[in-house]
């Protein structure tokens, strides 16, 4: 079994581990994709993130019923024999510019995260800023090191987008 897998049996035993303080977290993609298309991706993701070259498959998946206030997606995470599934409820969604997601009751985190776009000039900045509150050691060590492959492969794969879909922001 690679540490990985012993990381989330562990943020599964919850506070029990370490002092609980929250997780913050935040990060920015700044990108020649228009708004309107980041936008059309993120609704794709909240029906199938499979289905959207913007979502980091190989960190998690995303299935729901679209992206509406109190709309429930559950996102499973990893890949293999241990890929828990946990629920959000998506809310303050504002058409084409921001949607909060918050940890249904299930999730072993407690908190959420919000998803804006920016519009600056010819650059749209993808901002997400969330706090997960009283996470033990062990599940911030575990959220960290997700968090920076999520963050990571998101980043590459707006990057590997722009040549084609910057184009389609100009016509």
């Amino acid at each position: 079994m690679s540490l990985s897998k012993y990381f989330v049996i562990l943020i599964m035993l919850g506070p029990s581990f370490g002092i609980a303080r929250p997780i913050d977290f935040s990060h920015q993609v700044a990108t020649c994709i228009s708004a309107d298309l980041i936008w059309a991706e993120l609704r794709q993701v909240m029906v199938n993130s499979e289905e959207s070259w913007l979502w980091p498959h190989e960190e998690s998946l995303v299935e729901g019923r679209g992206l509406s206030n109190g709309s429930r997606i559950e996102v499973t995470y990893g890949t293999g024999w241990f890929s828990p599934t946990y629920g959000y409820v998506l809310e303050d969604v504002i058409e084409g510019q921001s949607l909060t997601y918050l940890a249904d009751f299930e999730h072993p985190f407690d908190g959420g995260a919000t998803i804006s776009l920016e519009k600056r000039l010819d650059v749209t900045v993808i901002d997400w800023q969330g706090v997960y509150r009283n996470a033990s050691s062990w599940q911030r060590n575990y959220f960290n090191r997700f968090a920076r492959r999520f963050f990571d492969r998101l980043d590459e794969k707006v990057k590997i987008a722009e040549p084609e879909l910057c184009k389609q922001g100009e016509s």
